[in-house]
């Protein structure tokens, strides 16, 4: 169970990883201030002009409705890929640690999806932009902690543990 969730936790890194980049995208040519609506993008799940430039690679940096087709697109699969792995930590046999720090990322993912879909639907206020790219870091934060809660412990540790077990004196 410790495997599946660190090889979770891995996809879960990339696809924050890519969520941040897709962001950074939508920042920066002001793509949140167009196609306001949710869960749609003004009435189509996929927009008409996602290949309006040509050469086509710069739809991906400069067209508004593929930057923000792509970022949000990201933020469901991060989306799905975290409530699994809450709700795959919640059973498995994980220490206390790893399944607080999923928790933790749990918490933090939802709170960024509401507020990425708030701060759509009101044309991006700076104070709630600025709040989602300082979560956009918190997120990105909880997932190193969570992924670290889930790594392999090096053998030469684990030694160490159960040598210091062994010799721990019992009180009187």
């Amino acid at each position: 169970s410790l495997l599946k969730s660190r090889r979770l936790m891995v996809a879960v890194l990339h696809l924050v990883a890519c969520n941040i980049l897709t962001g950074v995208t939508v920042a920066g040519i002001d793509a949140g201030k167009t196609f306001n609506t949710w869960p749609d993008m003004n009435g189509a799940f996929f927009p008409s002009n996602y290949f309006a430039r040509d050469p086509a690679w710069r739809n991906f940096f400069e067209n508004c409705a593929s930057v923000q087709f792509n970022h949000r697109t990201f933020a469901y699969l991060t989306y799905a890929t975290v409530s699994y792995l809450f709700y795959y930590s919640r059973k498995a046999n994980l220490p206390t640690f790893a399944k607080r720090s999923i928790f933790g990322l749990f918490f933090v993912v939802n709170f960024q999806l509401l507020n990425g879909i708030y701060m759509l639907l009101n044309m991006v206020p700076l104070e709630y932009g600025v709040l989602h790219q300082t979560n956009g870091l918190l997120l990105l934060t909880t997932t190193l902690l969570a992924l670290h809660s889930v790594r392999k412990p090096k053998a030469q540790y684990l030694g160490y543990l159960q040598n210091t077990l062994k010799s721990k004196p019992t009180s009187m």
